[in-house]
C-alpha cells in the first residue's frame, strides 16, 4: 500500500461497485498508477452496469488522481 491513501485499510477493501464486486483499493491503485475512468471501467467493470458506483468513483478520482 502506498503512503499517499488517506484511507484505512479495511476502507479500501469496501466494494464500491456491487455489480462487478470491485474493490475502493482497486480503483484508487489504478488511478495511482495513472488510468482514466474509462480504463478503470474497461479493467474492472466497474460503472458499466447500473451507475450506483459513479458518485463514490468520482469522489476517488478527485481524492486520489491529484496526488
Amino acid at each position: 500500500m502506498t503512503e499517499q491513501l488517506d484511507d484505512d485499510d479495511s476502507d479500501l477493501d469496501e466494494t464500491v461497485c456491487i455489480c462487478s464486486g470491485t474493490t475502493k483499493r482497486r480503483v484508487v491503485e489504478l488511478i495511482e498508477a495513472g488510468c482514466d475512468l474509462e480504463t478503470v471501467t474497461r479493467k474492472t467493470g466497474a460503472y458499466s452496469g447500473c451507475g450506483g458506483c459513479e458518485y463514490e468513483l468520482e469522489q476517488l478520482f478527485e481524492q486520489h488522481s491529484a496526488q
